[in-house]
């Protein structure tokens, strides 16, 4: 069974592996190795979706995996044994490129003024026709936040494209993470 890695970018990233059609296991990738591509300093940062798209998907390449990069994120196939390997990259990567590096220290003062904004977010969807998905309550949206690392992109979730001007229109806090 193949597995299928999408990654979708806001600002920052999230990185989902699920199952697809059963199919012949695709060729092993040429250099699925986390020192494929070198050690540099890590930037600061994307400062859009799409950059941040980009970034991700030639950090990737680099290292042999040969995911495809479109306007919805990044893409490819990766087999359930490389799977472990496939992680390890992506995590070097979003070191190396601060996908998921949001500009400012993440504390609870962070956490409360994100929600904030993505509140004021979501009302503004709504009050554009958008039926976006409730928000968690601040107390585990500061939780995902700060323990698990995760973070809510409403566009994303709401099924918005990242070029849509309604994201730009409604201050979309994915599109100024932490900057």
């Amino acid at each position: 069974m193949k597995r299928f890695v999408s990654v979708v970018i806001g600002a920052a990233l999230v990185a989902s592996i699920t199952a697809c059609a059963p199919a012949a296991a695709p060729e092993t990738p040429s250099k699925p190795s986390s020192e494929a591509s070198g050690s540099t300093a890590p930037s600061p940062g994307p400062k859009t979706p799409g950059e941040a798209t980009q970034a991700l998907g030639a950090c990737l390449n680099d290292k042999g995996w040969g995911v495809s990069v479109g306007s919805s994120g990044v893409s490819g196939m990766v087999p359930p044994e490389q799977r472990d390997q496939f992680q390890a990259d992506m995590d070097a990567c979003i070191e190396a490129t601060g996908v998921n590096r949001p500009g400012e220290p993440v504390t609870p003062e962070f956490a409360s003024q994100q929600y904030a904004r993505t509140e004021a977010f979501r009302a503004c969807l709504v009050a554009n026709g958008f039926t976006p998905p409730e928000l968690p309550s601040y107390p585990t949206y500061e939780d995902q936040l700060l323990i698990g690392g995760a973070i809510y992109d409403l566009g994303y979730l709401t099924g918005i494209s990242p070029e849509d001007p309604i994201l730009a229109k409604c201050d979309d806090p994915m599109l100024t993470w932490g900057h």
